[in-house]
Order: C-alpha cells, then sequence, then structure tokens
C-alpha cells in the first residue's frame, strides 16, 4: 500500500492503483511514516500530528486514533522520525520537537 498526506490522507493499493480510502483534514503538504503496528503517523502544514490507522486495521475506510494540531507557527512538513521510543518532528525552519512513544 501507498500512502500520502495532501489535504486528506490518502490509501492506494499498489498492485492495481485502486485508491482504498482518504480522509481526515491534513492541509498542505505533509509526510507519513508506517509504524511496526501498522499504524501512520502524518505529519502536515503547521504541525498536525495524526496517529491513523493503516488498511491493515481500517481496510475500508480512514480512521484516525488521535491528533495534536498546531504544534508549530509555520510549516511542518519534513518527514517525520521515529527511534528508539521517540518521535522527531521538525518545522521547515529547523525547530525540532521530541516525544517519547511506545510505554
Amino acid at each position: 500500500h501507498v500512502y500520502w498526506s495532501w489535504q486528506e490522507v490518502h490509501c492506494v493499493r499498489l498492485s492495481d492503483g485502486e485508491q482504498l480510502w482518504q480522509g481526515g483534514a491534513t492541509g498542505y503538504p505533509g509526510s507519513c511514516i508506517v509504524t511496526s503496528d501498522d499504524r501512520l503517523v502524518v505529519l502536515s502544514d503547521m504541525g498536525h500530528l495524526i496517529l491513523v490507522d493503516a488498511v491493515e486495521h481500517s481496510p475500508d475506510a480512514y480512521h484516525e486514533l488521535a491528533r495534536m494540531p498546531n504544534l508549530f507557527p509555520t510549516d511542518a512538513w519534513p518527514h517525520v522520525v521515529m527511534s528508539d521510543g521517540q518521535l522527531l518532528i521538525k518545522d521547515r525552519l529547523g525547530n525540532v520537537q521530541c516525544y517519547r512513544v511506545g510505554e
């Protein structure tokens, strides 16, 4: 599956290009990563950090689990990084925020 964030989160089946679902308000550009437990972490717009079920948990529809809006005062679309139980996000000016996850 391929996921991306542009105004909404989109899910497409790679084998045939069929869109399986889209949803959520994300604003303009965004980044997504898939976690080891088949969730999506999405960062978009002015720092909307969103946790979404991937297609393995929600095959027919967008399902948002949590949202933290407006974490930055400017565009925040660089890629999200997860490492050693930490989630790092950055805005386009280089401001970084770090959150402990998974515990």
